[in-house]
């Protein structure tokens, strides 16, 4: 059995030429070929200063290089959770330079040369060095930025790898998150470098991503989170997928039941929760399988405890140093250690001078007979607000049809009212089919601020969220909302979107984005395959390439629409 290595002696210690790092569709990269990587990132990064490095690359491979050869250079990775206009703006004042990062103002690299120059001397990394800064996902607030020492790292890997020793090391890790926060970059890259098993250099994005590469694999694990899920496709023979898929974690927020029993019915394996966040790193693990109890347990040498009706004490070897860190968390624990998470209790915000829980009104509207489940965000206008982001159930979406929106807003303020004072109840409302999520599957703050942010009549949707992958493809989040123009009269009894207006906005977009030369000629391979209704949150995937404009609109449903625009060499 191969032996487990540190994070801090894995360049040094690491003997095995032909050990597989990465896992490409089948095709295996070797510790050499990898090591000639982190040597060219190492070389092509010495050429600059510069202590803090944004990286940014979604290839497993050549991130997981970048990353060692900055250590190695004694510096630190900055990981931006995208590529936003804001975010950019801010790294640009944080930074020395940029990895696969869109940033204007750094020095920037997107790739390093190969060199005939030796492999360095690796060193022993410092355990006290800073190496990384990430950001919180923002789901409770403004996303913040946290330093991570080498040694809280290498602790809380051997932390993974001690409660979970007997893992398959032929097991190629298979991940549908983003290894730019802390959840996908210590399950989906430290983890598997330390433990010796290979990685897959793309991220699974859907369930026939998940699907084919379990099929093509021996064995695998999967590191999911609730949303990926939630959405696992029924219409796939999940059969096969069982005898090899060993294990499957979920992290990134609270799954329920139902989601975890019936993606362990598809999938085989008893899914592992993950409780922990960027500060605090892991704290505990679960698993809600079939006539259990939902218990939390602890990790190993982690101490946690209520200290007063909204606070526990947290004391870790993941934390930066010996001090305690204090949660707005309620919990009950039992005799055994174990505990249930009972709610944060720092969602309180000041609305005309009460103090109203947030997290409990969410919880108020979800005791509604129509209500799926809600989100309640706070909105700094001329006078500070709530507001209310809306999914209905079944019964909901039947009486809004026959009530229209105004009455479905009226009753349920009329449940609020019971509970709260009508001036902290929401004044602004949104009814969706699904909230919008960032990489991670999280609901951010920002995401729900963003939906209200509308004109009483809108031409184009509201862009949640937007990203231009390493491949080149622009994908972006958007909310249709029913303010827009084009569902009037389209029709009145139960509206859907045009596919006019669908080309018309992928156009548009991929116009903005790339460098699209040329007139328009035409559409080609035009596909509509499911419709899009009011209150949707929709993919927009666009890619330029061959003076061809590729694009697909997707959701939760599936499939919506895809189809190309054909240019000709010209002026416009």
């Amino acid at each position: 059995m191969k032996a487990f290595i540190p994070l801090n002696r894995l360049l040094i210690d690491e003997k095995s030429g032909s050990r597989p790092v990465i896992w490409d569709e089948g095709e295996i990269i070797p510790w050499v070929d990898f090591e000639q990587r982190i040597k060219a990132w190492y070389h092509t990064l010495s050429q600059y200063e510069g202590k803090y490095w944004a990286l940014y690359l979604e290839d497993s491979f050549e991130f997981s290089a970048a990353l060692l050869a900055i250590w190695q250079l004694g510096r630190c990775a900055v990981l931006p959770g995208d590529t936003q206009k804001n975010t950019v703006t801010m790294l640009d004042g944080l930074c020395n330079g940029a990895i696969g990062f869109p940033s204007s103002k750094l020095p920037k690299l997107t790739h390093a040369d190969d060199t005939e120059k030796a492999i360095p001397q690796w060193q022993s990394l410092d355990l006290s060095a800073e190496v990384i800064k990430l950001f919180t996902s923002g789901s409770s607030g403004e996303p913040q930025l946290i330093s991570k020492a080498l040694h809280q790292l290498v602790t809380e890997v051997a932390t993974l790898e001690s409660t979970w020793p007997h893992l398959d090391l032929s097991s190629i890790t298979l991940s549908t998150v983003s290894h730019q926060h802390i959840y996908g970059l210590l399950f989906s890259i430290l983890w598997p470098l330390s433990a010796g098993r290979p990685i897959s250099q793309k991220t699974c994005l859907y369930s026939e991503d998940i699907h084919r590469c379990v099929l093509r694999c021996s064995s695998t694990l999967l590191v999911s989170s609730p949303s990926h899920l939630s959405r696992l496709s029924s219409q796939l023979d999940w059969q096969p997928v069982k005898a090899k898929l060993q294990t499957v974690f979920s992290s990134t927020g609270p799954l329920s039941k139902t989601v975890s029993e019936q993606a362990s019915k598809l999938l085989g394996p008893a899914i592992q929760e993950i409780y922990g966040s960027t500060e605090t790193g892991g704290i505990a693990t679960r698993s809600q399988a079939q006539k259990t109890t939902a218990l939390w347990q602890p990790f190993s040498g982690i101490h946690i405890q209520q200290i007063d009706d909204k606070t526990i004490e947290l004391q870790s070897p993941h934390l930066p140093n010996d001090q305690p860190f204090y949660l707005p968390e309620k919990i009950k624990q039992h005799d055994d250690g174990r505990f249930e998470l009972m709610g944060r209790t720092d969602r309180i915000a000041k609305i005309e001078g009460k103090r109203v829980s947030l997290s409990q009104m969410e919880k108020e509207l979800v005791k509604h007979p129509w209500v799926e489940d809600a989100r309640i965000t706070v909105l700094n206008g001329k006078r500070i607000s709530t507001a209310a982001v809306v999914k209905l159930n079944q019964l909901g979406n039947e009486q809004l049809l026959k009530q229209t929106k105004k009455g479905i807003v009226h009753a349920l303020k009329e449940h609020l009212v019971e509970q709260y004072e009508p001036v902290t109840t929401p004044k602004k409302w949104r009814f969706l089919f699904e909230f919008p999520q960032d990489t991670q599957g999280k609901v951010t703050q920002h995401l729900l601020q963003q939906l209200f942010e509308t004109t009483a009549e809108q031409e184009w949707p509201t862009v949640a969220y937007q990203t231009c992958r390493s491949s080149g493809e622009l994908c972006m989040t958007l909310i249709i909302s029913d303010n827009i123009i084009y569902f009037d009269g389209h029709f009145p009894v139960a509206k859907i979107l045009p596919g006019i207006a669908q080309t018309h906005w992928a156009q548009h977009y991929a116009r903005q984005h790339f460098s699209v030369k040329g007139h328009f000629t035409g559409l080609e391979a035009i596909k509509f395959s499911t419709i899009i209704k009011p209150n949707s949150v929709i993919e927009l995937k666009v890619s330029y390439k061959n003076n061809k404009i590729y694009f697909t609109y997707e959701s939760k449903s599936g499939k919506h629409t895809s189809g190309r625009f054909l240019f000709k060499d010209g002026h416009d």
